[in-house]
């Protein structure tokens, strides 16, 4: 009976203290940093972030043909026109979602 009740303080002890060792940031998860889940649970918030970084990454760049960025919805008009006739370079997939991203940002 006594080395039952000393088995089970030892588990208790145990499952106590691993909340304690996630919660400190010593997981390696990431999650201790304030950072949150790079991926969205939602198609249609992806597919908005994702167009978001490709306006970012290959049309308002500093080297790009908008270094000054996106900014207001006749930019984006412009850009929705360009992006569609096959510049800046875009694949299939990223068109199609830097075309997703535009509308709802800026109303284009």
């Amino acid at each position: 009976m006594r080395s039952l009740v000393s088995i089970s303080l030892l588990v208790f002890a145990a499952m106590s203290a691993a909340p304690m060792a996630l919660a400190s940031g010593t997981s390696g998860s990431g999650y201790g940093s304030g950072t949150y889940a790079a991926t969205p649970q939602d198609p249609a918030a992806e597919a908005y972030l994702r167009g978001q970084s490709m306006v970012g990454k290959r049309i308002a760049c500093r080297q790009c043909a908008y270094p000054d960025g996106v900014r207001d919805t006749r930019t984006a008009q412009l850009v929705a026109a360009r992006v569609l006739a096959g510049e800046f370079g875009l694949d299939a997939a990223d068109r199609g979602q830097v075309l997703f991203y535009l509308p709802r940002r800026f109303g284009a």
